[in-house]
């Protein structure tokens, strides 16, 4: 049988017509508002306790799981990180290598450009006064 209102309001008149109306209004507040199919027991409690606890403990085992799984990939990643630099840093000491190779390159270029055209130059200035000096004793010698 199905508890509802009108049933509930059936009741509550029948036992207004024996108990009168104080005595009927106490009783029916003492009996659930609904059908007692529909009221938790401490016993229902308790299974819903363990239940939380059981789905508590699953998900922290889940998450720790997860946060351990997480830190391993951050660590593999710091290693990932660590081989780049050290491969950052090779490179960068054969660049600093070849730089300085190239400085002493352009200065032994520069050198021997620097003395070949100081020959020229003292070669072109010989020639020219000699030149000079032959038009000289020639031009002496005209007079």
């Amino acid at each position: 049988m199905v508890v509802d209102e009108r049933t509930r309001h059936g009741l509550y008149t029948r036992l207004e017509e024996v108990l009168g109306g104080e005595h009927a209004m106490t009783l029916m507040e003492h009996l659930p508002p609904v059908g007692w199919a529909d009221v938790a027991t401490k016993h229902d409690l308790a299974v819903l306790r363990g239940d939380l606890a059981a789905l508590e403990q699953r998900l922290e085992h889940r998450l720790g799981n997860r946060i351990n799984g997480l830190g391993n990939r951050i660590n593999s990643l710091d290693n990932r990180i660590g081989g780049l630099d050290n491969r950052i840093g090779g490179l960068e000491e054969r660049l600093d290598l070849k730089m300085e190779a190239l400085k002493y390159e352009l200065r032994s270029d520069f050198h021997r450009d620097l003395v070949t055209q100081t020959r020229l130059f003292v070669l072109a200035l010989t020639g020219s006064l000699a030149t000079i000096a032959s038009l000289a004793f020639a031009a002496a010698k005209l007079t």
